[in-house]
């Protein structure tokens, strides 16, 4: 059998399945149902910590579902944890203004 994408295995399941496993990952990882739409059409990437559910749910590993991001989403973990990110540093918005 070959390796699905998420997307992939998820449009194979009959029309039933589909509607328990949205409401499951619903419910596991707190989303909207437009959240887990958003994932399975590939327009928007689960969280490290949700790729992990989903992937659990279906028996598979994350890499396999979500090839590409699971690795992206790894390496800018380890990347937070060991403090090279420099996004985490700066944080998000303008930098703060000098006082005087």
């Amino acid at each position: 059998m070959a390796k699905q994408t998420f997307g992939e295995l998820f449009a194979s399941l009959p029309v039933v399945e589909q509607n328990r496993l949205i409401i499951r990952i619903m419910d596991a990882c707190n989303v909207s149902i437009w959240t887990v739409q958003s994932w399975y059409k590939g327009t928007r990437t689960p969280r490290l910590r949700n790729m992990e559910i989903i992937a659990d749910f279906l028996g598979k590993s994350p890499l396999e579902l979500f090839p590409v991001k699971y690795e992206k989403a790894t390496r800018r973990k380890q990347s937070e944890v060991a403090g090279t990110n420099e996004s985490v540093k700066r944080g998000p918005g303008r930098p703060r203004k000098k006082k005087e």
